[in-house]
């Protein structure tokens, strides 16, 4: 099952977010891709989530 989860930013990371986006093919160039890889690698570094794939909740 997938969550929906909608945010707004401001216009500094909004860029630096579709900097990022242009610049890594891990994105396939849409903006749900490169918030999954962000969050995915965000949360794997800081502990919450396994490399499995499990939830890792803390």
């Amino acid at each position: 099952m997938q969550s929906k989860i909608t945010f707004r930013v401001p216009e500094d990371l909004a860029q630096g977010f579709e900097a990022f986006i242009a610049e890594n093919s891990q994105t396939n160039g849409t903006r749900q891709d490169a918030m999954r890889f962000i969050l995915r690698d965000w949360l794997l570094a800081k502990g919450y989530l396994e490399a499995n794939g499990g939830d890792g909740a803390k």
